[in-house]
């Protein structure tokens, strides 16, 4: 099993690197080359994982359906040939059409779907193989970022986008493919069968569980997002010297990859549960630090800390309480409609950040987003509470239940 989460996580690391921080990565170099305003290029990403939000409750039926070893693997192809045709794009209108098409293939091929095809096929055993799968993936940045940069200095933008795409069909499609399909000879759990006889696969949405939990991680995401985009200027509004901020920034992304490897170290001591309260809080400790970090400087490395790895447990962990809340079936279903809130609140949230900014500046931003992970606590408080009502019965019906069963003297 080791090696096919090896070539998942190779396959994983490779995806997020071309088609999400590629973008990022090669943003200057594509604002002097196209001679496109930054805000319009930015769209582009927006409307990528816009669509991909939207796309995302279909792949999940796919995977529910047992189509994830193909889909995947296929997406991940589409998304190479898409990406090598980038530098074709003569237009703005063309450029923001295949990046909503590859937003359709990140759908298919990204964490939410890849994490909802390892639980539906590993059950309990799918924690440790998540967890592998981030800590590869989580390294993505840290490798695209400098080569991204490098080829198009020192060749063209356009070689290091088709650069990034072959190595998405010559490495990553035949490491998905492989994998996914070793995966999928564990057999499901019976349950998780898509829409069975006389069954609907949208049962999920009359609970309230479900639009907590949804409701709870969109909140946070927004938190997330709008710290992630606007870091570097709220420091700076904070007058924290500009070398320590982009170390801060820089330190982040490590701080995610630890995060993941203290969960794997102390996972069996601590329930699913007890583990997402703990990243929920910290992240609102986080923003608390960072509102502070003006007046007391060491609170930065608090905040990087704490943001960084509780949102890096996040990423393995989302998948896995959404499986603990609502249970194994058509749970490709009910990730992929988690997923469109969840990924549309992190499109918004660069905008949102900017609309409160220039509204009241970042002292209230900041004070805004730690009210959203507060929110998010308690979303996340009510949904253990129903569930733990709903499936431990109160002490009337204990009492009830065993008279019941007890035999005469």
């Amino acid at each position: 099993m080791n090696n096919v989460v090896w070539l998942i996580g190779t396959a994983q690391t490779l995806l997020w690197g071309a088609l999400y921080y590629l973008f990022p990565a090669l943003l200057l170099h594509w604002e002097e080359y196209y001679g496109w305003s930054r805000a319009e290029l930015t769209l582009a990403l927006a409307i990528a994982v816009v669509v991909s939000a939207i796309f995302a409750p279909y792949a999940g039926r796919l995977i529910d359906k047992g189509k994830g070893p193909v889909m995947q693997p296929l997406s991940a192809l589409i998304g190479a040939v898409l990406l090598f045709c980038l530098p074709y794009a003569n237009s703005l209108t063309m450029f923001y059409l295949i990046w909503a098409l590859i937003g359709v293939t990140m759908a298919g091929c990204l964490y939410e779907a890849c994490f909802a095809f390892i639980i539906r096929h590993l059950g309990d055993n799918a924690k440790r193989a998540i967890t592998l799968i981030t800590l590869m993936a989580g390294f993505a940045s840290t490798i695209c970022f400098p080569l991204a940069d490098y080829l198009a200095r020192h060749y063209h933008v356009n070689t290091a986008v088709q650069l990034f795409a072959l190595s998405i069909a010559l490495i990553a499609v035949p490491a998905f493919w492989i994998g996914a399909r070793q995966i999928a000879a564990h057999k499901p759990d019976t349950e998780t069968h898509y829409a069975a006889a006389g069954g609907t696969s949208h049962n999920f949405l009359r609970q309230p569980t479900f639009w907590l939990l949804a409701a709870s991680f969109s909140l946070l995401t927004i938190n997330h997002g709008v710290i992630l985009n606007h870091l570097l200027p709220i420091l700076a509004d904070r007058q924290i010297d500009e070398s320590i901020a982009i170390l801060a920034i820089a330190m982040i992304g490590p701080m995610q990859v630890l995060g993941r490897i203290v969960w794997m170290a102390f996972d069996s001591r601590f329930s699913v549960a007890t583990v997402t309260l703990a990243c929920f809080a910290g992240m609102g400790m986080a923003t608390l630090c960072l509102i502070f970090s003006s007046s007391a400087l060491f609170l930065l490395i608090g905040f990087v800390a704490l943001q960084g790895a509780s949102y890096g447990v996040i990423s393995i962990i989302k998948p896995l309480i959404t499986r603990d809340i609502m249970g194994n079936r058509n749970f490709g279903a009910i990730t992929g409609a988690m997923a469109l809130p969840y990924l549309i609140c992190f499109a918004a949230s660069p905008y949102i950040g900017s609309l409160i900014w220039q509204w009241q500046g970042y002292d209230v931003t900041l004070w805004v987003i730690w009210g959203l992970a507060i929110a998010a606590l308690s979303c996340l408080l009510l949904t253990l509470l129903i569930h733990r009502r709903q499936t431990v019965p109160d002490k009337e019906e204990v009492v009830s239940l065993s008279s019941w069963t007890k035999q005469p003297d």
